[in-house]
């Protein structure tokens, strides 16, 4: 068993190192993705690229096209401190084939904020993916427009799906309340 779990360190350990390289060669890119594809669970490589984006970004580039949707959603996670600069891998993954990829890009998509937000979230409030349509609501919130918002989480309000309800319910509720505090503060004298 020792010698089991000495391999798989230290298999990690090379992934770690390997993704500090800016070039790498297809048959290592593959390997890396297999290494991600394993590591969703604890997603430490997810973690590991989080904390050196900078000199992770050539790799996590190339991984965010690979073929194991166990990689591609980790990449969408990772790059979103990279703020601007990983949009445009972001918005391929909101046209991923796995749905839960999908679903990961449009989450760390709208924590970028986008200035097309309010065009994004319409697009998928009425995704008929009821988990697209949830994470709909972050992208709802990155939009600026407070009337849009609230137009936005009432059609998720009466969504079809309970989960969905729930998570629209809770937004429209805090929402609700930061207004009634700026109302307040407006209201007391000065």
């Amino acid at each position: 068993m020792g010698v089991l779990f000495s391999g798989v360190a230290e298999l990690i350990e090379v992934a770690s190192e390997t993704m500090l390289q800016n070039e790498v060669t297809v048959e290592t890119a593959l390997i890396l993705a297999k290494c991600w594809s394993a590591s969703q669970e604890d997603e430490e490589r997810l973690t590991f690229a989080s904390e050196h984006l900078e000199q992770c970004w050539p790799i996590l580039q190339t991984l965010a096209q690979s073929s194991l949707p166990g990689c591609r959603w980790q990449v969408y996670e990772a790059i979103v401190g990279a703020g601007p600069a990983a949009e445009s891998i972001l918005r391929r993954g909101i046209l991923d084939e796995d749905q839960y990829g999908r679903r990961r890009a449009l989450l760390s998509l709208a924590r970028i904020r986008p200035s097309d937000a309010q065009i994004l979230a319409e697009s998928f409030v009425r995704d008929s993916d009821p988990y697209m349509r949830q994470a709909a609501i972050d992208m709802i919130l990155a939009a600026v427009d407070l009337g849009f918002q609230r137009e936005a989480l009432s059609l998720l309000r009466a969504d079809s799906v309970e989960h969905v309800r729930k998570a629209a319910e809770t937004e429209w509720q805090r929402i609700r309340g930061k207004r009634e505090e700026v109302s307040l503060c407006h209201e007391q004298p000065h």
